[in-house]
């Protein structure tokens, strides 16, 4: 599962693939990314259960979507795509580590309610 979740943070940050002038909004993208994965884990962290948190969940995936189509937009070059994939390695790990503890701990409190949960999350990246 933690491969999976870093292909998805990954994924996610590096879809804006494909003009080197979009670079700075390129980051952009990337860092509200793993601002949403850092509201993630911060909502996964605090909360008693998952069906406390699923409303939240859903607008993040929502936000999640948003973020993906405006990446889609972009383009950037081979030398910028590879520029920034270099730049996000370690945050993504960060934010990947964290994002999987959050959920491991939750799972601990309630493990009927994030397979419930874990629903909602499918959603990211479609």
């Amino acid at each position: 599962m933690r491969s999976a979740w870093r292909f998805l943070i990954l994924a996610c940050l590096l879809m804006v693939h494909g003009c080197g002038s979009n670079r700075a909004k390129a980051e952009s993208l990337a860092n509200e990314t793993l601002a949403l994965l850092d509201e993630m884990s911060a909502a996964m962290e605090k909360a008693a259960s998952a069906k406390d948190i699923k409303p939240q969940i859903e607008s993040l995936a929502k936000k999640f979507k948003d973020l993906e189509q405006r990446a889609k937009d972009l383009k950037l070059t081979k030398a910028d795509d590879e520029a920034l994939r270099k730049k996000m390695e370690p945050e993504v790990q960060k934010a990947q580590t964290r994002l999987m503890s959050a959920t491991m701990k939750l799972a601990g409190k309630d493990p009927k309610g994030i397979a419930d949960l874990g629903e909602v999350m499918k959603s990211f990246g479609k």
